[in-house]
């Protein structure tokens, strides 16, 4: 766990969404021979910072059994992490720092299944449909 930021040195996702997250970002070459979609993410931790929001958005949050992968080093979601923090620790104030990880897990593996939900059907996420959800 970092001292600074209260994030631990991995962040674990179910084998399962870590599946989801590859597919959608498609960062090996292997599974992308033609080039890049624009609707595909960066990295995981684009992925994985949307993915719990929308879970947040839509209060879904999704429970992590002991089958888990890491999916992204802490250093690369440090920057963004404080208002996730921040509206966590609002929404469930006696949670530790470690308990506030694991609510963000939970509410983005809720939000890769609809993510991935989309990109199954249609290989493609529609941001700009994601923008306007909660209006």
């Amino acid at each position: 766990m970092s001292e600074k930021t209260g994030l631990p040195k991995l962040v674990l996702v179910s084998t399962e969404a870590y599946r989801m997250f590859k597919t959608m970002c498609r960062e090996e070459e292997d599974d992308n021979p033609k080039g890049r979609k624009e609707a595909d993410f960066d990295n995981y931790g684009q992925a994985f910072l949307l993915s719990v929001a929308l879970g947040i958005s839509r209060d879904e949050r999704f429970p992590v059994g002991e089958d888990r992968h890491w999916l992204v080093r802490s250093e690369y979601i440090a920057g963004h992490y404080e208002p996730y923090r921040q509206l966590l620790k609002s929404r469930f104030p006696s949670s530790t720092p470690e308990q506030i990880v694991q609510i963000m897990v939970e509410y983005s593996e809720a939000g890769v299944r609809s993510l991935f939900d989309e990109f199954k059907k249609t290989r493609t996420i529609d941001f700009a449909r994601l923008s306007t959800l909660g209006n």
